[in-house]
């Protein structure tokens, strides 16, 4: 048995055991943590639109004469 026949088996017990709580046990709870994550993307993505703006805002009103466009 090689080191990677060895090592491997042991790699993926301890990935699952450290990430138990990942997996969903059941569709109801994969549903809910699919529902958790996306809310939780829709509230980054407002967030990053409003750091946007007032990193326009703030360009605006520094350099009133230059049209800015923060991506």
């Amino acid at each position: 048995m090689n080191f990677f026949q060895f090592r491997f088996p042991v790699i993926v017990c301890f990935v699952l055991l450290t990430c138990h709580d990942v997996f969903a046990t059941n569709l109801r709870d994969a549903i809910d943590t699919v529902q958790v994550n996306n809310r939780n993307i829709k509230l980054e993505q407002i967030r990053l639109n409003s750091v946007k703006t007032e990193k326009t805002r703030a360009i605006a009103e520094f350099f009133p004469n230059v049209s800015a466009n923060v991506s």
